[in-house]
């Protein structure tokens, strides 16, 4: 058996590197904001079309007034057409602009700001960079057979479904109600026919939202499996990030070397230390036989504070994570002084549940040293 195990070694090695090469891991947030730099971003193209869409045709429906457009005309004919040629067109321009204007700043500004969205407001700055890899004939066929083509084609044919029965259920619920219209006077078929309009255009949007939502799905698991690292690229970026573990242990002995005698000895009496993880540390003191209001016995800031904390957290004593309260105490008060009494019961609300804790642990403790004399 081992002797077929070491002919197979060679294969078992090339298996071995091939499971180390295969793309598993979900990408971490630098992979992201790189990608994001590329321009290599998820945008659900046609679920921003489709919001695009409902904004411009809710906006025509019910906030444009295309009537207004008529009013040129209507002086022209009041003036007995003696109306200027240039006073004509720019009364007519004045009142396009006023229509038009307002549905184009919508329809741009509603995309630019779903892009914006998508891309996490990152600029992509490095997707002007010409990537040659695309003239390369053999990237072009994988990319005819990739999942997004396949993807693609079957919305393509979904939507021409989405389409056919919009198209049936607009003529069965608005068909009678278009015939009948004729018989309408102008005035009211303007207004008639543009309700009528927009009904069928609600309709296709309806069905075709099924479509944009699994296109929307499908653009995201492509765009995640486009993003996909190796188990020892996400190792690395970690180890990059946060640093090897000799170097964050020497960190914490030098934070720890930043204390001296007397803030060490405060930190051991305190009965806990109030924490914002990252720049702020007050460590409270409560004696009941002396007095019962709290008692700063530590305030520190920065890197102080982290060596406050990692010493706190070295000889055990409870580290509070609390930067609401830990702004408010270190705000209000100084080192060797009472709290200020707007924070009193919540400090001795937190000494209270400490001592239930310390409580229970020891009753707990109790409980088993007297099984262990029992057995």
């Amino acid at each position: 058996m081992d002797a077929a195990v070491e002919r197979l070694g060679p294969f078992r090695a090339y298996s071995d590197d091939r499971a180390m090469s295969e793309k598993t891991e979900k990408p971490t947030e630098q992979k992201k904001r790189e990608a994001a730099r590329k321009g290599q971003v998820f945008h659900p193209s046609d679920l921003c079309t489709w919001l695009t869409l409902c904004v411009g045709i809710a906006w025509l429906t019910y906030r444009s007034d295309l009537s207004s457009l008529l009013v040129p005309l209507r002086d022209v004919i009041v003036s007995g057409f003696s109306m200027p040629l240039d006073v004509f067109v720019r009364a007519m321009f004045d009142r396009a602009a006023r229509v038009v204007v307002p549905l184009c700043a919508v329809v741009i500004v509603l995309p630019s700001l779903l892009t914006l969205a998508a891309s996490r407001f990152e600029l992509a700055t490095e997707a002007l960079v010409p990537d040659f890899n695309r003239l390369n004939p053999i990237e072009g066929v994988k990319r005819v057979f990739s999942r997004r083509t396949a993807v693609g084609t079957v919305c393509a044919l979904a939507y021409c479904f989405a389409a056919a029965a919009a198209v049936w259920i607009a003529s069965y619920v608005c068909g009678r109600d278009g015939f009948a219209s004729i018989w309408l006077a102008p005035s009211n078929g303007s207004v008639a026919w543009r309700y009528l309009l927009a009904r069928p255009a609600w309709l296709m949007l309806a069905c075709m939202l099924p479509v944009c939502l699994v296109q929307a799905w499908g653009e995201r698991s492509a765009h995640t499996h486009d993003l996909l690292m190796e188990k020892h690229e996400v190792q690395r970026e970690r180890r990059d990030h946060e640093g090897r573990p000799e170097v964050k242990t020497r960190r914490r002995d030098l934070f720890l070397e930043m204390l001296d005698a007397q803030s060490k000895h405060d930190i051991g009496s305190s009965n806990f230390v109030l924490a914002n993880p990252t720049h702020l540390a007050v460590g409270i003191y409560v004696d009941d036989t002396i007095v019962e209001w709290p008692f700063v016995s530590i305030r520190e800031k920065n890197r102080r504070a982290l060596a406050v904390i990692a010493y706190a957290e070295s000889i055990g004593i409870p580290v509070i994570r609390d930067k609401r309260l830990t702004r408010a105490v270190f705000g209000s008060t100084r080192r060797y002084g009472f709290v200020d009494r707007r924070f009193v019961e919540r400090i001795l609300h937190v000494v209270a549940w400490l001592k239930d804790v310390e409580c229970a642990r020891s009753g707990a403790s109790f409980v088993q040293d007297e099984e262990l004399g029992t057995a």
